[in-house]
């Protein structure tokens, strides 16, 4: 994260996390990896709800087109992010488990987080497409 805000790329922090759950972001210091954290307890909004990602573009001053999301995909994240226009980039770990449902509408698919430069690098690049659907 810190060498993507680096090279200029702004970055939000989008969680379904209640107030307690939310300690360790806080504790941890996350919150100073990224410019701005949407966090469902404190903005009254849970993905899938699309307004919660118009709200991240917003905070972020970016357009959904211009916009990558990484997620899981569990409750469908990342079919309401793919509809809005937001490249959607599933984050497919070891044993992730299924029992919050899965996303099937989603633009590529990563195993660990390292992998967003290469992948950005291909998006600047023109090597991927990006109105892939």
């Amino acid at each position: 994260m810190q060498r993507l805000s680096a090279a200029g790329y702004r970055l939000g922090l989008l969680s379904n996390v209640s107030d307690g759950a939310a300690i360790p972001i806080t504790y941890l210091g996350m919150g100073s990896l990224f410019h701005t954290l949407i966090l469902s307890h404190e903005v009254g909004l849970l993905k899938p709800d699309p307004a919660i990602y118009r709200l991240a573009c917003r905070r972020l001053d970016v357009e959904p087109t211009e916009t990558l999301f990484v997620a899981d995909g569990g409750f469908g994240e990342l079919d309401a992010a793919h509809g809005l226009g937001i490249y959607s980039v599933r984050l497919e770990q070891e044993h992730q488990s299924t029992d919050y449902g899965f996303s099937t509408h989603y633009d590529a698919t990563i195993r660990d987080l390292s992998e967003l430069e290469e992948l950005l690098q291909r998006l600047g690049d023109g090597e991927v497409d990006k109105a892939h659907v």
